[in-house]
């Protein structure tokens, strides 16, 4: 392994501070309304940013080399994690952010080998999914939901939307029994942002490659 061969990792980690410092001002910002966590959330969050990003960013170009799919692991990174703060503290998803995400579904799909067609059927998959959800758990799953579902099996494609989709109720219920029996922190009756379980399973989706 010489440096010709690994460049592109640590110009990706360098590149992801910037982001996470946009990311962090994003997070505070796009959603229009005051921050809820406190001085105290405030400094995780830019942990989160600033620490996670750079990781991210390296990682994905230790799995996809110097490669248009590093980018695109890198955008995915950035999109998720400001969705999953924005969630976290205000409990909503901005249609922008939705709206940006669909729009560049597009072409961060193809660069990962998804059809057109398997974008738009992934894309119905979700939205249909999480449609459904809200109309049987009334209260459980809100519109940011089912909006973010829609750009979230875009980027997976058909069939990896169903794996998504798996996954995502894997963690959803894991993290919920650490919450409730673990942690003590929830009760069962409680509600709590789904959005971060959602941007996790469709992470893993698509590193699994499946």
């Amino acid at each position: 392994m010489t440096f010709e061969t690994v460049w592109h990792i640590p110009l990706l980690a360098i590149l992801g501070v910037p982001a996470g410092v946009l990311v962090d001002h994003w997070a505070r910002t796009l959603h229009g309304e005051p921050p809820i966590w406190g001085a105290r959330g405030e400094a995780w969050r830019r942990r989160a940013c600033l620490i996670g990003l750079p990781i991210a960013f390296a990682a994905g170009g230790s799995l996809y080399g110097p490669t248009p799919k590093a980018a695109v692991a890198a955008w995915y990174a950035s999109m998720f994690l400001l969705i999953a703060l924005i969630d976290l503290e205000q409990e909503l998803i901005p249609d922008r952010l939705v709206i940006v995400g669909l729009l560049t579904a597009p072409v961060t799909a193809m660069v990962w080998g998804i059809s057109l067609v398997g974008m738009a059927l992934g894309a119905l998959i979700e939205f249909g999914f999480f449609l459904a959800s809200a109309w049987i758990a009334r209260g459980a799953v809100k519109e940011g939901d089912i909006k973010l579902g829609a750009y979230l099996g875009a980027i997976t494609g058909f069939p990896r939307a169903m794996y998504g989709l798996f996954l995502t109720s894997l963690v959803a219920a894991a993290a919920s029994l650490v919450l409730v029996l673990v942690l003590r922190v929830k009760g069962w009756k409680d509600l709590t942002p789904f959005a971060p379980f959602m941007v996790i399973g469709t992470a893993l989706a698509l590193l699994s490659g499946k």
